[in-house]
């Protein structure tokens, strides 16, 4: 296993859901669309590298919101591989707010989503400060290291939060 591997095998999130209660949202996902099942360990594992990948290739990159926003879907996307499932292309934004509105607020999840919309399509120069902790908190549930990056970059007078 990489070293790239090990990190990402650390706990990533605890929740208030049972294991049942996961399971139920990730087969109505499924119903829409919005996940597939992964049913080939040997198509997990190439879908895992290729995350993993994704997410070593925007650690070395230019650090900025939409930087970290995708940093989350990666986290996001090797979480539900973990669990045998996948993102679909079909409204991947709304899947990564039905599954994480269970550990944040929906509201700041809605903010997170449209301030990353809105500097992607030049809408706006800057994201708010309630979608930038939003951001922060659901990054540090699966990698402390991203999050404390997300925060220097975006909130660097903030003590930290982690």
């Amino acid at each position: 296993m990489s070293q790239l591997e090990q990190r990402h095998r650390q706990p990533a999130t605890e929740s208030k859901l049972s294991g049942s209660q996961w399971l139920a949202i990730w087969q109505n996902l499924t119903q829409r669309g919005q996940l597939k099942t992964v049913h080939s360990s040997a198509t997990r594992a190439t879908a895992m590298v290729q995350e993993l990948r994704s997410l070593s290739r925007l650690r070395q990159a230019e650090p900025s919101y939409l930087n970290s926003y995708d940093r989350l879907f990666r986290h996001i996307s090797l979480w539900l591989l973990d669990h045998g499932y996948q993102l679909t292309t079909q409204q991947p934004h709304q899947t990564l707010l039905q599954i994480t509105q269970h550990w944040q607020d929906p509201a700041a999840v809605t903010l997170m989503i449209q301030a990353r919309h809105g500097l992607k399509y030049g809408e706006k120069a800057e994201s708010c400060e309630v979608a930038i902790l939003c951001l922060i908190e659901l990054l540090a549930r699966f990698d402390v290291e991203d999050a404390q990056a997300c925060q220097n970059l975006l909130l660097p007078h903030t003590p930290s939060m982690l």
